[in-house]
């Protein structure tokens, strides 16, 4: 893959505010589990929960092709990590269209507990 390609995905990403909004998108989904879901909050973070303890990061950034190889199907999507007081607890992703740059979908999935 040619360099160039790789920047002009990054130059999208940033234009387009793919970060924040997945940062955004990630605190709606995580708000709403707290409080649709608070025995699995509870669960997952079994002191008290201190929000300066929670820790979040972008892992990737990626292109995926869908529908392969008719190319018809696409997504860029935003891979967000969030730990708590060091420990991995889950992942959230943002699927956006890589040729407008709305959002197609998103996935909050907790993997740990603390």
């Amino acid at each position: 893959m040619d360099s160039m390609d790789i920047k002009k995905l990054k130059n999208f990403v940033l234009e387009k505010k793919l970060v924040e909004q997945t940062i955004e998108g990630f605190w709606k989904a995580f708000n709403y589990w707290k409080i649709e879901y608070p025995k699995e909050f509870t669960r997952a973070f079994r002191k008290k929960f201190d929000p300066t303890n929670l820790e979040l990061y972008i892992n990737d950034v990626s292109l995926r092709i869908r529908n392969w190889p008719d190319e018809d199907f696409n997504e860029i999507i935003i891979f967000l990590g969030f730990d708590y007081s060091e420990t991995t607890i889950g992942e959230y992703k943002m699927l956006f269209d890589p040729e407008t740059g709305e959002i197609m979908d998103d996935i909050f999935h907790i993997t740990g507990r603390v």
